[in-house]
């Protein structure tokens, strides 16, 4: 019998076991990971070096960062956020680095400091791991001893359950939930980039602008931020941020639809105008392939011009009206049908889940089963990128541990 099983060898796993170790030394714990791999995408996320969390440190700014899960974090983080983040790692040996967009990764630039601090901790007290281990199914007797039955036909017992397997991107990815009535939120992929099939936009593959803008036709809100060319079609993150607040409304228009971008951010039309006419009467005589405008490179520049039928080597001074008109729409609005997504190099997100109606905020269990508890992204919680979806997972693991290791 242990006193906790673990589904899940993740981020929100090894921390909840860790957590709980940490206050019930004597706690008998156990993580189950139906895969051969341990701790996967905390190794290769943010491109390897693990983007631990973000520094913004302010719980209510920091709970605008998820499209869902925001309200119902944000209590949470007055208790464990991101200044309790970096205290737990700091006690832990790993320094923490902000860089200049406020993510945070570790001062060693690379992921398997985060693996082998976790891998090193469950090891020195005692937690079980066991991989090539799925739990098939889960019972529950009079709301005091749960039987696991994993996939190797064996069975275990546990005094309290932690469901930490992550997002439930495949349809049967809950199965072994079949016997408890909870509630879920229909999961769809989010964190993805836009495909769009156009061959003068992906010849520029590896350009980006640091201050776009993504619009989605039909839907009200747009959302600004760096944007990447790439050689399939959009990326970067404003194109991330909108994939994200839009995902379920995406996910319904099976990834086809009309954007625009912008590659200049100006809080106005008319000040982008202005700006436009004032550049052009200051040099008449140079040639349009010439202007250097507002810090565009200078091969999307030529694109913009191309898509505004407008002749690279005519003057400045000889520039109509209507084509001043026609550059400035596609400066700011610059129409491209998707026709697909791609995830996000192998930061796979969902949306959806576990619904949050189900779980008790202040023990992160389950409502109708309080001896199961929920962590991670198997919640329907999800951040936009820049390491707010590790911080949900330390936050409601934190809250998890803190509980069962109360009642042990």
């Amino acid at each position: 019998m242990f006193d906790v099983a673990i589904v899940g060898a993740g981020a929100a796993g090894y921390f909840a076991a860790i957590n709980i170790k940490l206050i019930a030394p004597d706690a008998k714990i156990v993580i189950l990971e139906k895969t051969t791999k341990t701790l996967s995408k905390v190794e290769v996320s943010g491109g390897g070096r693990c983007n631990v969390t973000h520094n913004e440190i302010d719980p209510t700014k920091l709970s605008e960062n998820y499209p869902r899960g925001g309200k119902f974090l944000k209590s949470l983080f007055r208790k464990f956020g991101v200044a309790e983040t970096i205290q737990w790692f700091k006690e832990h040996n790993v320094e923490l680095k902000t860089e200049d967009d406020g993510r945070m990764f570790p001062a060693s630039n690379t992921s398997e400091t985060i693996v082998h601090l976790f891998e090193s901790l469950a090891q020195k007290v005692g937690i079980e791991v066991w991989t090539k281990t799925g739990v098939v199914e889960i019972s529950l007797e009079n709301n005091e001893k749960h039987t696991l039955h994993l996939s190797d036909n064996e069975s275990i017992e546990s005094k309290f359950v932690v469901l930490a397997s992550g997002g439930l991107n495949k349809h049967d990815s809950a199965n072994y939930l079949k016997n408890f009535d909870i509630q879920f939120e229909k999961s769809v992929p989010s964190l993805f980039t836009f495909n769009i099939r156009n061959s003068e936009l992906n010849a520029l593959s590896g350009i980006s602008v640091k201050n776009g803008k993504v619009k989605i036709v039909g839907l009200k809100k747009s959302y600004s931020g760096p944007i990447l060319v790439t050689h399939w079609g959009l990326s970067g993150p404003a194109v991330l941020k909108t994939s994200s607040w839009f995902a379920s409304e995406l996910n319904e228009k099976g990834y086809h639809f009309d954007t625009l971008i912008s590659w200049i951010d100006y809080s106005t039309e008319e000040e982008g105008y202005q700006e436009l006419t004032e550049i052009l009467l200051e040099s008449p005589k140079k040639q349009m392939n010439n202007l250097y405008l507002f810090d565009l490179p200078q091969r999307l520049w030529l694109f913009i011009l191309a898509e505004s039928k407008i002749d690279e080597t005519k003057k400045c001074i000889d520039l109509k009206k209507a084509e001043i008109n026609k550059l400035l729409e596609n400066l700011i609005r610059m129409p491209f049908t998707v026709i697909g997504k791609t995830t996000f190099k192998e930061e796979f997100v969902t949306a959806g889940g576990i619904s949050l109606k189900d779980i008790d905020e202040n023990e992160m269990n389950l409502k109708k089963y309080p001896t199961i508890y929920v962590a991670g992204e198997m919640l329907n919680i999800d951040g936009v990128t820049g390491g707010f979806n590790f911080q949900s997972a330390w936050t409601t693991a934190w809250f998890a541990a803190n509980s069962i290791a109360s009642k042990l």
